[in-house]
C-alpha cells in the first residue's frame, strides 16, 4: 500500500509539473505573439501628440510637423497632411526637418483631424 501511495504521489507531482512547464510556455508565447511593432507604437504615440496638440489649440491647417522626433522614438516624426495633399504640405517649414535631413528615418503622417494618411 506505501509503495503504491508513493507512486500515485509521483505521478501526480510530474503531471502538475508537466502542466505547469506547459502554462508557462503557452504564456511565453502568447507575449511573444502579441508583441507590438515599432510601426504600431509610433501611430499610438503620434495620436497621443496629436491629441495633446490639439487641446494645446494648435492649428493644423498648414500642415505642421508636430513631434520632431517623437521623443520616446527618435527615429520617428509625425506629421500633419492634408488628405488629398495640398502644395502646402510640400513647404519646408511645414514637414520634419529631422526626416528631411535624414536624422530620423521614420515618419507618421496625419491628417488634420488626427486620423493616420501613412506611416513607414
Amino acid at each position: 500500500m506505501r509503495k503504491r501511495v508513493s507512486n500515485l504521489t509521483l505521478f501526480i507531482v510530474l503531471f502538475y509539473i508537466l502542466i505547469l512547464s506547459g502554462c508557462a510556455q503557452n504564456e511565453k508565447q502568447a507575449v511573444t505573439t502579441n508583441k507590438i511593432t515599432d510601426n504600431s507604437k509610433a501611430v499610438l504615440l503620434a495620436k497621443e501628440i496629436y491629441a495633446q496638440e490639439k487641446a494645446k489649440g494648435t492649428d493644423f491647417s498648414n500642415g505642421p510637423c508636430i513631434a520632431n522626433p517623437i521623443e520616446q522614438m527618435p527615429d520617428w516624426v509625425v506629421d500633419i497632411a492634408h488628405s488629398p495633399r495640398q502644395a502646402v504640405d510640400n513647404l519646408p517649414e511645414n514637414q520634419c526637418s529631422a526626416f528631411s535631413q535624414r536624422k530620423a528615418s521614420h515618419f507618421v503622417e496625419l491628417d488634420e483631424s488626427g486620423n493616420l494618411i501613412n506611416s513607414y
